[in-house]
């Protein structure tokens, strides 16, 4: 085959996808036709076709009557309720050993303003406070270690806002 053969080719390829997109569109714009039970019948006349209705001309007004009538009603009136008293609850003593874990202390003992702890929640994370800074409803009144070598044990003394005090506790003991 020359190349004239397929420039003719390829220019009927062309034309015939032209045909096929101006096919498709006409379609589209045409629409598809109704199916048969939706066609109305052959003397149907729109311009003939009358509503009939009972009580003559109709005002605006009366047509959007059903909105005040049967949307627009108030709300009925909000019953008073008598306010729940509860007993005043006692704080109950909460073991802070349990939710965290004293990892690391350092005192001071010239300075105990200088002193400081970090502390491991359940959550894994580790937060670090000295002696005055409060965390989860405890200010931290007094860091501590006590004994001497490889018997040393850190004690973080803390107050709760209803007053009770707690402490948590690290004991290091030396290598047997």
């Amino acid at each position: 085959m020359s190349a004239s053969h397929y420039r003719l080719g390829l220019a009927l390829l062309n034309v015939t996808l032209v045909g096929a997109i101006g096919a498709l569109g006409v379609r589209t714009f045409r629409g598809v036709p109704a199916p048969s039970a939706e066609t109305p019948p052959a003397d149907f006349s729109p311009v003939r076709y009358e509503i009939q209705s009972e009580g003559g001309q109709r005002s605006s007004v009366d047509e959007h009557r059903v909105t005040w009538q049967a949307l627009d009603k108030p709300l009925p009136p909000v019953m008073p309720t008598q306010p729940v008293e509860l007993a005043p609850s006692q704080p109950t003593p909460q073991d802070l050993s349990r939710n965290y874990t004293l990892v690391m202390a350092s005192f001071n003992e010239r300075d105990t303003a200088l002193s400081s702890f970090i502390i491991q929640g359940r959550d894994g994370n580790q937060r670090t406070f000295s002696k005055g800074d409060s965390f989860d409803g405890y200010e931290v009144l007094d860091i501590r270690v006590q004994g001497d070598g490889e018997e040393r044990e850190a004690i973080v003394t803390l107050e709760s806002r209803s007053g009770a005090r707690d402490t948590i506790r690290l004991r290091r003991r030396g290598p047997p």
